[in-house]
């Protein structure tokens, strides 16, 4: 079952080839860059976000007749920009148990005027031994998300695909062994012209979910046994995101919140108790060029924590990360 899912998640890279291949001149209306009026405004640098980049206010919206000093194709679906991001986090606190550690991560975005595809990997670590007692207490995360956004003709709807994995280490255990979920349709509406905000959007996808989660039998106290327990279910996601910035857009705010309750296949009913509640929020500053400062706070709410493995279901983190941005 594995091995399948490691397949399927892999299908949709293929998708989003046929999609950008597929999406003619016939099918997208043609731009014109010479009937915009000829003004020039500076370009102003592409901050990091967790998710997909909003395109509401591209270059073509604000009259510029180019990204970063270069002419953009007479095509509508031309490349606008493709870039990696780099990114490092020398600060995270942990309220759960009090740790602090490390994590870094790198993401491929990809950006036309009417999708976007973006591929990233983040990963966690931490490690400390008592001096006394020689113990060693260790964690390690890994998170991969993989998502495509295409954009209607009017910018308010947008269709999009999510991939994404995760799994969790404490010590010797994995408190989340191999987390799945795919979601090969899902639809997003964004209110246009708010005042005061860059996008106010919301979302929803369902995503099929197979999670395996490694459980310690404390019966047998000199030989415990570690049991597996596998999940499967369609969790519901709904997201609702607000962005905003400065004028001179070198300072950014987001806030994004995620509900996801589950239909678990095995009870057979939709559980509002599992609910997977996240809330995001964050202050981003471009300190020098490319190079940006990213304070986020996060709330998640996960009971499968409490009650498979006994850790708190509430978690709140601070994280301080500096991310760069590198063109292609």
């Amino acid at each position: 079952m594995l091995y399948e899912l490691k397949g399927l998640f892999l299908i949709f890279p293929i998708m989003f080839i046929w999609a950008t291949t597929a999406l003619t001149q016939d099918e997208i209306p043609y731009f014109d860059i010479n009937s915009l009026p000829d003004v020039a405004i500076s370009s102003a640098p592409i901050i990091k976000e967790p998710l997909v980049a909003n395109p509401l206010k591209t270059s073509r919206d604000k009259g510029s007749t180019s990204t970063n000093g270069k002419h953009l194709d007479e095509s509508a679906n031309a490349i606008l920009k493709h870039y990696f991001i780099l990114q490092a986090s020398p600060l995270k606190f942990d309220r759960t148990n009090k740790q602090k550690d490390i994590n870094f991560g790198l993401s491929y975005n990809f950006r036309r005027k009417n999708d976007n595809f973006r591929l990233s990997y983040e990963r966690e670590s931490f490690s400390v031994q008592d001096p006394i007692s020689a113990i060693k207490v260790s964690q390690d995360k890994n998170n991969a998300e993989m998502l495509y956004d295409y954009y209607f003709t009017n910018h308010e709807w947008s269709y999009f695909f999510l991939n994404t994995y995760k799994n969790r280490k404490e010590g010797g255990m994995h408190v989340v062994k191999d987390q799945y979920r795919i979601g090969p349709a899902g639809i997003k509406h964004t209110f246009l012209d708010i005042k005061h905000l860059d996008e106010f959007s919301i979302s929803y996808i369902p995503l099929y979910e197979f999670a395996e989660f490694e459980v310690e039998d404390a019966s047998n106290i000199l030989n415990p046994v570690i049991n597996t327990h596998i999940r499967k279910g369609i969790r519901n996601s709904f997201r609702f995101r607000a962005k905003a910035s400065t004028k001179d857009e070198k300072v950014k705010f987001m806030d994004q919140l995620f509900y996801r309750p589950v239909y678990s296949f095995s009870k057979d009913t939709l559980d509002f108790h599992d609910v997977d509640f996240e809330n995001e929020m964050s202050t981003s500053i471009y300190i020098l060029g490319k190079l940006s400062l990213t304070y986020t706070n996060t709330i998640t709410w996960d009971r499968r924590l409490s009650d498979i493995n006994r850790i708190p279901s509430t978690n709140i983190t601070h994280k301080i990360t500096f991310a760069y941005e590198i063109n292609l």
